[in-house]
């Protein structure tokens, strides 16, 4: 989790030294990954005075990625019942 965490938030990460990863790709493809911000969820709940993600963004890409993988998921559900 410290590792994703200092690819996609540089400043705030209290490993980055343990990191050494300036590939932009790397900062961009690991915001697909929902763990992100359910991370940066329970971050900003339990400590607020540490720096975070914006409330905004992490609850907008949670719910836009729960409505994406939910209907991934039950398309492939339907599509294995119904065969």
């Amino acid at each position: 989790m410290c590792q994703i965490g200092s690819f996609s938030d540089r400043g705030s990460s209290p490993c980055l030294s343990r990191v050494d990863c300036d590939h932009p790709i790397l900062h961009y493809a690991v915001l697909v990954n929902p763990v992100v911000y359910i991370s940066e969820g329970l971050r900003a709940a339990l400590t607020p005075s540490v720096p975070h993600m914006q409330p905004a963004a992490f609850l907008s890409a949670m719910i836009v990625l729960l409505a994406l993988l939910g209907t991934v998921a039950l398309r492939l559900f339907v599509r294995r019942v119904t065969t």
